[in-house]
């Protein structure tokens, strides 16, 4: 009834998150449980009578078949009421309990909005309000009110976005029924619903999808069974039939190999327990009691088994009886039957049932793995081997089980086993099961069980299992087993001899005598070792008697080889390192030997094969090693294992061998631009095997697209080479990417890629050539213009590279041929320009547009030239440019030279220069033509060539002098005033009217330029004279430049010179400062001037800005000097430094400054002082004794300030008038400064007016206090400290001493103490840490001593460590697992009123995300415990911090100390093995696990998408060796084909992680033709295909369908496959394959529009099969049936295979794979052998057309 509920409860989900599909999924539900026998399990079992199932495990019912809503009462009536009754009690629903809460999107994305379904109580209740209460990982609850109700289902909504990232868990439902409110908290009912935005949680298996119409996912968790839901993806029919399996592990197959778990003993004790009796009937159907049919099963079994030693049978019953105390009384039924095994001494017990509830088949249960794990793989074990024993004799596999409550616990916290009889044989420490072997109800197994052979078949199979499981045997025999003479060792093993029987065993070449043994029951084993016969070799005979030694019962015999050792070699054949040959030759080969096998790898072991190797004669075994298999250089490693007789393989020893690595050079050669080749040659080749192949891929396009490979030839120099055409490229230019792939003859693989070739566009032929030397025109030329593609003409653009395209001309071209074109560039017309030119080819297509071809560039000859000047006449104002050396190869056209020498070009003359006889050419340049200028000359030389090319050349300048030229200037009369100014001869420059001197002193530019008329004396002589007082007033250097005007008004520059002004000197003093007096005198000495002094100043001033400036005049004295005497009066007394500057002019207006150095004028005879009033530096008497040269003095005024601080403690202290002129005034430091350290005093006078003098200052102490300071008695266990203040020194006497402490953070517990003075004078206070809560660690501790004149000196210790009374604190592993750690803590007893211990745990890792908080438990006064538990709280490896606090009464807590403690990390190590290319698996092999507190569980993801889509999460299964093992298979990946990641999660028993990435495995192609993809098929092609087997298509049938012709049908298949992704060449062939060519015949008849014989089992009738209303629905739905076996894809249109959700997504993605027989899995389409094949050899049949 549980699976029921659960069908009920998902589809019920369903509907409310997607209500448009709900006739949908009602629908397929019916169909599912009809068409899967109705296999819904509705065992149960009555905890409150404890073991009610086991007499009634017969009556399980079932839904009938076909309705799913019958009641119990509708069942076959042949069940008894008992029966009956149980099952409906079970069937109803208690009112107001949460069935499951449904969670849409376990993991979504935001933004999105998740979906919750909680199912409660079963819709009759009257509820007014729900909600539900989820919580957020940080802690944050929130509520989310009922969106929708549909009878008990509620659904909430919520929308999640980026803010809400994290883990969610539903935790609370809260409704109001009945006007109650009511809470139901999911964790007390076994509920954990939890769901991840943006964000995964924990255990979340990230290969689910997402939900779609189609594609439903919903993590449901059921409140009864406390089963987290299983994810179901895909159909809704497939999602209920996952989550209605058995939580059982289910074989199709039983391992025939498989090794018993049991190791056996002495003798067996077998009970077999037949169900039910007397009272109890059991299960009826058919005219058939249960209680007798597993009467009769147990008897044959005992038969059976009594006929193998060793064992002893008893049976619960032997006749028809009930065991229960009283009739009805269940419970003591079973603990009847399980209480007599116990007394037997039972190794095992067998309850033999028979099934029913419509279903058929059998199926074993077994204990779980809890509490006692090893009865739970006892009993695992011998159910698989009852099972497989059974299965054989044609009953239906359904699987092996078990099943666990969700309520009770066994001892060790673990879930107890659901069955009474199972849970009960648990406790008493022996495992048992139960075997339901047929149904009873069902009519095929109800045959069967009538007859009386099939029940001793089930006694039989159960008995042989039995054995199997104990390993028993029925014959006598001796044996030697796992023979080992590598180690000396064997097992031999008796079988059917006896109790006590003796057994001889000694060596023909041993002395010593025969050994005995005894056997203690009728088999058993005994280990043979070598040693114990001195090692002695040969044969060694065993023979067993009967007790007495007397009757020989049997005997065997073995060899012990004399010499194990093997010689092993590897070597190349033909030392052509392509196979080498693996020998291993055994000195004296063992018999047990079966076989030598080498592993081979290469560098990690992810290329490792297993080579077996063949005996070529006795004791020597080859093998091949083809470095084909390998493809790799370098090392390889060679280990021999001899595979022995028991499957124990022998290490032998190493045959390592190397391969020569391969190597090769690689050029890029022989670019032919114009043939757009080039040749890619491959040389220095090396290789010990030879050359296999050599391609060479080339490509230019991005993408690859036009990718070509290449092979290379051998050349006769014993290169390769591969000639490359750009033409194959598709004429593309740019880069080429080359690589090279050397293959050797051993298959090694070298790869290289060569250096990018640059192709420019194909090799069209461009060129510009010069029709002769003179290179006046150029013939212009393109070829090959056909590899541009079809061209009606071409154009040539030609320009000069200089100066841009300013001279670009289009030149039309003239065809000459198919691909030649040509045109004229005429230089001299169009273009005029030296150097390069660039030709670009166009061609021009038939709608006139251009298309470029290609370019290229030629060169017309730069003119060149010599130019230089020479003849220079001075006199004559002449000089020569001379052209030479000049190289036009078209000639000289002419050369001009322009001359110019004034600014602007005003003189520019443009001169012809004449050819000379000697060729060159030459221009006479004469200075009268350019005004007479002196100076440089400007040369340029512009020679044209008869092409039209313009040379210009740039002299250096020239510079003309001016020819004898007279200038000079005088002082006038020696003192600097006037000079005279001169110019005699005019030189070249004729008709001079006028001279000009222009003069000006160089300092400050032309700022004084003064231009002197000049006045003609003679003929060639004019003068003028120059005023320096008047014009210049400048000392230094003057300039003086001539000019000459001549009668045309034009001025010629004649010459220049210079003179010097003297600069003017002095000496500056500043002497007789009369302080008193407040005068100083500034004396100008030692004046040197040829000009004479005209005045001397001196400005004076003090005050800032110039205030007081007083600009005075120094008069001279008689020594010449020039003195002036200052006032301070006169700058208004003040003092400080006084600015003094000198300011002489001489007579010729010259100016000289002389700036002083000042001088520091203080007041006059002024006595300041500051005394201690009373030796206590409380008061200090200030004085002035008088205010010295300042008069009217109306106020003093005393500024006092301490120098600490800046002038913080500012007092104005007002004078008061004394005697004698003295002012005084007294400071109160106590009151107004409270400061130790220097004090500074300035003195002010305010006068009548108002204005305030600086009179002076002064400085005095007041007396720091200083104090020594110590921390003393400490008393640990007390918790007190004293701090003691002693040696102080303070004048002013001590006020107060105060002590704050504290030692928290922030100064929480700061606390003021204030010392009391002692005896000795010291201070001291007493310091409790009780006043600070106990706290430990540093204590912070200063000092403030405060002195009666108010100074404060704070004094700050280096504070105290109080630590923590000795309290003993650990951390125990409590029982060596590490799971639990005890944790403990004593002596704490030195904190007052303890109430608590709380002990705060974390690991180190992730900061404190674990942290756990553990109340202790009192042991004593002052001992506490707590036990830490690893597995449940934190699942973290490390070291784990352990931190202790005491509770006190008033509810504070107190540190007490800290520890620490590790949890080891596991350890382990992952191979990657077997990997089956043909069957797509291989093995993840956990080995070398390291975990103190075990495994509980490892699991494995694996994935081959970059993104993950396809992963898929093993769980590894322990093996016998301890080892872990899971079986990849690419089927669960989409058959995806390149590197597997591969990821082992191990899960310790203390549930700490451990992650390790295993290597990656390489899954290749299979090869095999593949169901989904693109196809290049068309309709036409099928239509082809139809009509090549000459059969009539069926038009009038198949027109009713919508089909009425070929082309038509065809169509139809073509667009269908192509919608869903299936190659139409694989349905269409099937279809034909199914359909007999569309004659159809059998099952399905042709008006059904069934192509693929869907739901046409064997038996059906005629027309029992899947019909479809049309041609196109039916082909629909064949594809997408094919869609189901090839991928987990969904569909794309809606599904119309009424079967789609009984396929086992994506078993058969290739064709081959669709039958049976040929599937890996077992699982297929059909059954018919090569089913798949038949249909691939049809596809190629297909293409062919």
């Amino acid at each position: 009834m549980k699976k029921i509920k659960r069908i009920t409860a998902l589809l019920m989900a369903m509907l409310l998150m997607c209500s448009a599909f709900a006739t949908d999924i009602n629908a397929r539900a019916a169909e599912y449980i009809d068409e899967t026998e109705n296999q819904i399990e509705t065992n149960t079992e009555d905890k409150q009578s404890d073991d009610t199932y086991e007499n009634n495990t017969s009556n399980d019912i079932n839904v009938s078949e076909g309705n799913s809503n019958n009641s119990v009462d509708q069942q076959d009536a042949t069940i008894v009421n008992g029966t009956v009754e149980e099952q409906a009690t079970e069937g109803n629903v208690t009112s107001g309990l949460i069935n499951y809460v449904g969670v849409d999107k376990p993991y979504l994305t935001s933004p999105d909005t998740q979906k919750i379904v909680v199912s409660y109580g079963d819709g009759t209740e009257e509820i007014t309000e729900a909600k539900i209460v989820y919580q957020k990982a940080d802690g944050t609850v929130y509520e989310e009110q009922m969106t929708e109700r549909q009878s008990e289902l509620f659904l909430f909504e919520h929308t999640f976005n980026g803010e809400d990232k994290g883990v969610y868990t539903v935790v609370r439902f809260l409704c109001v029924e009945n006007g109650v409110e009511k809470s139901v908290e999911l964790e007390d009912i076994g509920i954990k619903a939890q769901f991840g935005v943006d964000e995964k949680y924990p255990g979340y298996d990230a290969g689910n999808g997402t939900v779609s119409a189609d594609d439903i996912e919903i993590s449901v968790v059921d409140a009864q069974s406390n089963e987290e839901g299983k994810k179901i993806e895909g159909n809704v029919e497939e999602a209920i039939s996952n989550t209605a399996e058995e939580v059982a592990t289910y074989s199709n197959e039983t391992d025939e190999n498989a090794i018993s778990t049991y190791s056996a003993k002495s003798n067996v004790v077998v009970v077999l327990d037949p169900g039910h009796g007397g009272s109890d009937s059991g299960a009826v159907g058919y005219g058939l009691q249960e209680k007798d049919l597993t009467l009769k099963i147990a008897k044959y079994c005992k038969e059976e088994l009594e006929q193998y030693p060793g064992v002893t049978v008893y049976m619960t019953r032997e006749d028809d009886r009930y065991l229960g105390d009283k009739p009805g009384d269940a419970a003591s039924d079973l603990a009847n039957r399980v209480n007599k095994a116990a007394e037997w001494g039972a190794d095992l017990l067998v309850s033999i049932h028979i099934n029913a509830g419509g279903g058929t088949g059998v199926e074993v249960y077994y204990p779980n793995s809890n509490y006692n794990s090893e009865i739970g793989s006892q009993g695992e074990d011998v159910a698989a081997k009852i099972q497989k024993e059974l299965v054989a004799l044609g009953l239906r596999n359904r699987g092996i089980k078990f099943k666990t409550v969700n309520y009770d616990q066994y001892p060790d916290g673990s879930l107890e086993d659901y069955y009474g009889i199972i849970r009960r044989s648990k406790y008493a420490g022996f495992p048992g099961i139960i075997v339901e072997h047929a149904f009873i109800d069902n009519e095929t197994d109800a045959e069967k069980l009538k007859s009386e052979s099939f029940l001793k078949q089930c006694g039989v199979a159960d008995a042989t299992g039995i054995a199997n499981h104990f390993g028993l045997s029925k014959y006598r025999s001796v044996r030697v087993q796992s023979k080992n003479d590598f180690k000396g060792t064997a097992n031999i093993v008796v079988a059917g001899c006896g109790t006590s029987a003796k057994v001889a065993v000694w060596n023909e070449n041993s002395t010593s005598a025969k050994k005995w043994y005894t056997l203690d029951n009728e088999s058993g084993t005994i280990s043979f070792k070598k040693s114990d016969f001195g090692n002695a070799i040969g044969n060694y005979y065993v023979e067993v008697y009967d007790s007495s030694k007397t009757q020989k019962l049997c005997d065997t015999s073995f060899r012990v080889s004399g010499d194990t050792s093997v010689n092993l070699k590897s070597a190349s054949v033909d030392n052509k390192e392509i196979t080498y040959t693996l020998t291993a030759e055994f000195a004296d080969m063992p018999d047990e030997v079966e076989k030598v096998t080498f592993p081979v790898w290469t560098s990690d072991q992810s290329d490792l094969k297993w080579i077996d190797a063949k005996q070529t004669k006795k004791g020597v075994w080859t093998a091949e090693v083809n470095i084909s298999d390998y493809k790799k250089t370098g090392k390889y490693n060679v280990d021999a294992y001899a595979v022995l007789e028991d499957g124990t393989k022998q290490y032998l020893g190493n045959a390592d061998f190397n391969v020569s690595d391969t190597g090769m050079s690689v050029s890029v050669e022989n670019y032919q631009k114009d043939r757009g080749t080039f040749d890619v040659v491959i040389n220095n080749i090396k290789t010990v095997s030879g050359v296999q192949k050599i391609q060479v891929p080339v490509w230019c396009e991005d993408g690859q697209k036009d990718l070509i490979w290449h092979t290379a030839e051998k050349q006769n120099d014993g290169s390769y080479k591969a000639t490359i055409s750009v033409a194959d490229h598709n004429y593309l230019a740019g880069d080429y990417n080359i690589h090279v792939y050397f293959t050797a003859n051993n298959g090694v693989l070298k790869t290289y890629v060569a250096q990018n070739l640059t192709v420019s566009r194909p090799s069209i032929g461009i060129s510009g050539e010069a029709d002769s030397n003179e290179e006046k025109t150029y013939t212009l030329n393109v070829t090959n213009v056909g590899l541009s593609g079809h061209m009606t003409g071409v154009t040539f653009a030609v320009w000069s590279d200089k100066n841009g395209q300013d001279d670009l001309v289009w030149y039309t071209g003239e065809k000459k041929s198919t691909d030649y074109y040509t045109a004229v560039a005429d230089i001299a017309r169009n273009h005029k320009t030296a150097g390069e030119y660039h030709l670009h080819a166009y061609g021009i297509t038939a709608n006139g547009a251009k298309t470029f071809i290609g370019e290229t560039t030629f060169e017309v000859t730069e003119p060149e030239m010599t130019v230089k000047i020479s003849d220079y006449q001075k006199n004559k104002g002449t000089f020569d440019v001379i052209i030479s050396d000049i190289k036009a190869p078209a000639g000289i056209s002419k050369i001009q030279v322009p001359v110019w020498a004034a600014d602007g070009q005003k003189d520019l003359v443009w001169h012809t220069a004449e050819k000379q006889s000697d060729g060159s050419y030459k221009a006479t340049v004469n200075i009268a033509d350019h005004d007479y200028l002196i100076g440089d000359y400007n040369i340029h030389v512009y020679l044209y060539t008869n092409n039209g090319l313009l040379k210009t050349y740039v002299s250096p300048t020239f510079n003309v002098e001016m020819p004898d030229v007279d200038i000079n200037a005088k002082d006038s009369d020696g003192t600097e005033s006037t000079y005279n100014l001169k110019m005699t001869g005019a030189g070249t420059v004729k008709n001079v009217k006028r001279v000009r001197f222009a003069v000006w002193s160089e300092k400050n530019g032309q700022d004084d330029l003064v231009w002197y008329e000049g006045t003609k004396s003679t003929s060639s002589q004019w003068t003028a004279v120059a005023n320096i007082t008047k014009n210049h007033k400048t000392a230094g250097a003057y300039q003086v430049h001539v000019y000459a005007i001549t009668v045309d008004g034009k001025s010629h520059f004649m010459g220049k010179t210079t003179f010097e002004v003297t600069e003017p000197s002095m000496k500056v003093t500043v002497e007789n400062y009369q302080k008193d007096k407040g005068t100083f005198d500034v004396v100008v000495r030692d004046i040197k001037t040829p000009a004479g002094v005209s005045q001397v100043q001196v400005p004076v001033w003090a005050a800032d800005g110039q205030k007081d400036l007083v600009w005075h005049t120094a008069k001279k004295q008689n020594d010449g000097s020039y003195k002036v005497t200052i006032n301070i009066a006169d700058h208004d007394y003040l003092i400080g430094n006084y600015n003094i500057h000198v300011y002489l002019r001489t007579k010729n207006g010259v100016l000289k400054t002389y700036v002083t150095d000042g001088l520091n004028v203080s007041m006059p005879n002024v006595d300041i002082t500051a005394k201690d009033k009373d030796g206590t530096e409380n008061t200090y008497n200030l004085k002035i004794t008088s205010t010295g040269i300042v008069k009217n003095v109306q106020r003093v005024r005393f500024a006092v300030w301490s120098e600490m601080n800046g002038q913080d403690d500012l007092v104005w202290y007002e004078g008061t008038k004394g005697t004698s002129g003295q002012w005084t005034a007294t400071a109160n430091i106590a009151k107004n400064h409270k400061t130790a350290g220097t004090y500074q005093l300035h003195v002010y006078a305010v006068t009548a007016d108002g204005k305030s003098h600086f009179m002076g200052k002064t400085t005095f102490e007041v007396t720091e206090p200083s104090m020594k300071v110590s921390v003393e008695n400490y008393q640990k266990d007390k918790g007190t400290f004293d701090v003691v203040v002693r040696d102080i020194k303070t004048p002013a006497g001590v006020s107060q001493v105060q002590v704050p402490v504290w030692a928290a953070d922030g100064q929480k517990d700061l606390v003021w103490h204030t010392a009391e003075k002692q005896n000795d004078g010291s201070y001291k206070v007493t310091v409790n840490i009780a006043d600070h809560d106990y706290l430990i660690g540093n204590y912070n501790i200063h000092v403030y001593l405060r002195t009666k004149n108010g100074v404060l000196k704070t004094y700050v210790t280096d504070g105290l460590n109080v630590t923590m009374p000795e309290v003993t604190m650990k951390a125990t592993d409590k029982d060596g697992t590490e799971k639990n750690y005890e944790l403990n803590v004593s002596n704490t007893n030195y904190v007052e009123n303890v109430q608590r211990i709380r002990f705060a745990v974390w690991s180190e890792k992730n900061g404190q995300d674990d942290l756990v908080w553990y109340e202790g438990t009192k042991k004593s006064s002052s001992q506490w415990t707590a036990t830490v538990d690893i597995a449940n709280n934190h699942k973290t490896a490390g070291t784990y911090q352990m931190h202790v606090y005491a509770v006190l009464g008033n509810g504070k807590s107190r540190f007490l100390g800290k520890t620490t403690f590790d949890v080891s990390e596991p350890e382990l190590k992952v191979n990657v093995t077997n990997y089956q290319v043909n069957d797509g698996t291989f093995d993840v092999i956990v080995k070398d696990i390291k975990s103190l507190s075990g495994v509980k569980q490892i699991r494995i993801p694996v994935w081959c998408a970059t993104d993950q889509s396809d992963i898929y999460w093993y769980t590894a299964t322990k093996q016998s060796d301890g080892t872990y093992k899971a079986t990849v298979s690419v089927a669960n990946h989409k058959n995806a084909t390149g590197e597997y990641k591969i990821h082992v999660y191990l899960t310790a028993g203390n549930n700490i992680q451990k992650i390790v990435e295993a290597p990656n495995q390489t899954v290749e192609e299979l090869g095999y033709y593949s169901i989904m993809g693109s196809s290049s098929v068309t309709a036409d092609q099928l239509v082809r295909y139809y009509k090549s087997s000459n059969n009539r298509y069926p038009a009038t049938d198949l027109a009713k369908g919508g089909a009425a012709t070929l082309e038509q049908f065809c169509q139809i298949y073509y667009e269908e496959a192509k919608a869903e992704g299936v190659r139409v060449e694989v349905a269409f062939a099937q279809a034909m394959k199914e359909t007999g060519w569309l004659k159809f015949g059998g099952i399905v008849k042709i008006d059904q529009y069934n192509y693929a014989g869907i739901g046409a089992l064997d038996g059906n009738a005629t027309g029992n099969c899947a019909s479809f209303p049309n041609v196109r629905t039916g082909v629909r739905a064949q594809i997408q049936h094919l869609k189901a076996y090839a991928c987990t894809e969904g569909l794309n249109n809606a599904c119309v295979d009424p079967r789609f959700h009984l396929v086992a997504r994506g078993v058969a993605p290739y064709v081959e794979w669709l039958g049976i027989k040929e599937n890996p899995a077992g699982v297929g389409w059909a059954s018919a052998k090569n089913y798949g094949y038949d249909i691939v050899g049809m596809i190629k049949t297909l293409k062919s057309k």
